[in-house]
């Protein structure tokens, strides 16, 4: 769904429903992001057949909860974007 819409990424379903129900047991893996975002974070992607050319599963050593990966991806793609990451309670 990635390729075929060319999203900047996404959550794989299984995955947001463990961190719904257990988050106790949240990894921060699940996310599937642009392969040169994933490089800026110093990810390691995940090999085929989770993995294409322009997208991959990943995980990073900073994040260990969905939420704390989402915010390291979103402001990475920012970044990669030269866009300025929203400010909050500002």
């Amino acid at each position: 769904m990635l390729e075929e819409f060319g999203l900047a990424g996404g959550v794989e379903n299984r995955r947001y429903a463990i961190w719904k129900s257990q988050p106790e047991r949240d990894s921060g893996y699940g996310i599937a992001g642009l392969r040169d975002v994933v490089v800026r974070l110093n990810g390691e992607c995940a090999e085929a057949p989770f993995a294409t050319a322009r997208y991959c599963f990943y995980q990073t050593q900073k994040s260990r909860t969905l939420p704390a990966a989402l915010a390291e991806y979103c402001t990475a793609l920012a970044e990669a974007s030269n866009l300025k990451p929203p400010t909050f309670g500002e």
